[in-house]
């Protein structure tokens, strides 16, 4: 299970915090959620401090957010090896 918190901030950045594990079913409602803030003007940072595990899709998913243009944050040094490796 997944769980979304989406924070605007005054500097103009949306911070989108994700709790638990980013596997299967959950991959979409996360993807879904960062396209349709991108998609509004917003700049997007992913909170990962809270993530516990990312699948194989859960890379792709994020890799692709980011190349759209989403920033991460609070990356856990684990996922972070995954992502940038």
């Amino acid at each position: 299970m997944v769980r979304l918190t989406v924070k605007a901030t005054q500097e103009g950045t949306t911070t989108v915090e994700i709790e638990g594990r980013i596997v299967s079913e959950w991959i979409s409602v996360v993807e879904i959620e960062c396209q349709g803030l991108l998609a509004q003007g917003n700049n997007v940072v992913l909170d990962c401090s809270a993530v516990s595990f990312v699948g194989e899709d859960g890379v792709r998913m994020i890799r692709r957010l980011i190349t759209q243009g989403c920033g991460i944050k609070n990356c856990p040094s684990f996922i972070q090896q995954i992502l940038f490796t």
